[in-house]
């Protein structure tokens, strides 16, 4: 199956292109998904009309709102690095917790499929991403939300999908593995703003600290 239809193919019958390609991977394919097209999709998106809709979707002119359109300049540096190397880096790091999970419950796959099958369930929401600029183009802030929501569902089911499909496993069991990450990083992330809070707390006011530890041993 080429790589176009593979790629058109994502929008009507992921399933089947996902079984295809987790049976030939490709890393050139997966490489192109992961740089080259979130690269064209960043440079459009510096388009000044559509910057400025998608700062200020009022249509003020402000000084603030044409200095920020002004650094395109630094925009487009920025996301040709971030992109070009930060993508296959993060793309690789989140293969890996997810192999190694799948791993550890005792699924069998490869590192390598996972890999390529995860860029392809990326696929409909850079299609959506497109159209999303579009409506930020015309200034449609509300049909932008609800595309960029619809977008990103759309690539967790299929990323569960390729989950699934690389390690043979049902519907349940690699939905679950695909938000074991997402569960513990918002538990540290919950972990880390209660201790901000509780330092900003005592700062602000020492006795309090000593109202928090007659609470918790109450509690005991």
């Amino acid at each position: 199956m080429k790589f176009l239809n593979k790629f058109i193919g994502m929008i009507y019958r992921p399933k089947e292109v996902l079984r295809e390609v987790n049976e030939k991977p490709s890393i050139l394919e997966s490489l192109i998904l992961i740089v080259v097209i979130p690269l064209i999709y960043s440079l459009f998106f510096l388009n000044e009309k559509i910057l400025l809709n998608t700062i200020n979707g009022t249509g003020d002119m402000s000084q603030d709102v044409i200095d920020m359109v002004d650094m395109r300049g630094f925009f487009t540096l920025f996301m040709i690095f971030a992109i070009m190397f930060l993508s296959p880096i993060g793309h690789f790091i989140t293969t890996s917790i997810y192999h190694l999970l799948a791993e550890f419950f005792g699924y069998e796959g490869k590192g390598k499929n996972l890999f390529v099958t995860l860029a392809y369930a990326g696929v409909p929401s850079l299609i959506l991403g497109c159209i999303h600029l579009v409506a930020m183009y015309f200034n449609n802030q509300i049909l932008g939300l609800i595309i960029s929501i619809a977008s990103m569902i759309w690539s967790i089911v299929l990323s569960i999908f390729a989950i699934g499909e690389t390690y043979k496993m049902g519907g349940g069991k690699s939905c679950l593995l695909y938000f074991i990450p997402v569960i513990i990083i918002c538990a540290f992330i919950g972990l880390f703003i209660g201790i901000i809070a509780t330092v900003a707390i005592t700062m602000f006011d020492p006795s309090s600290l000593e109202m928090i530890r007659s609470g918790i041993l109450m509690n005991m």
